[in-house]
């Protein structure tokens, strides 16, 4: 199942939830994302320090805060596939596509994702539309990344085709 396949049926009648349609915690707590960005630099360098699992539970936090917060979102995407935890990477991706389509790195996540849980067509169908998305926005440096990577996963999918026969 691909990262849009999955956004589209994460919540009933296949929409992205809204925080129209219920407050972030951060709101309720009279917080703006701007207080909260102090936690990205924390848990980056947790990251950076080799603490994974604190990382994890502070973008856990910031996402739990706020959920629509891209940074948030890739913070805990990229803690993810570091730790190798392809299924929540690719949760977090789904969110990221619920609320922001047209970037890109949504579907880098998910590609990335899917190919760490060989579901080779998935990560070519997310990989590809990544390009092509980066593409469109003159973003070449995710461009160049999403194409390597969705190189990789087209070769292991003919390799794994080869093997069957």
């Amino acid at each position: 199942m691909t990262v849009t396949e999955s956004a589209a049926t994460a919540l009933p009648g296949g929409e992205a939830s809204s925080s129209a349609q219920s407050p972030s915690l951060s709101k309720l707590l009279g917080l703006e994302v701007k207080h909260l960005l102090v936690g990205l630099d924390i848990a980056a360098g947790m990251l950076r320090r080799g603490e994974q699992d604190k990382a994890m539970r502070m973008y856990a936090a910031l996402v739990f805060c706020e959920p629509t917060e891209i940074r948030f979102q890739v913070g805990l995407a990229s803690c993810a596939l570091e730790m190798k935890e392809y299924h929540l990477a690719m949760q977090a991706a789904s969110a990221i596509v619920s609320f922001f389509p047209d970037n890109p790195v949504g579907y880098f996540i998910s590609g990335r994702a899917a190919f760490g849980l060989r579901d080779l067509d998935a990560a070519i169908g997310d990989l590809r539309e990544a390009v092509r998305l980066a593409e469109a926005a003159g973003d070449t440096a995710m461009q160049r990344d999403a194409s390597s990577i969705l190189e990789r996963a087209v070769i292991a999918g003919e390799m794994r085709a080869q093997a069957a026969q």
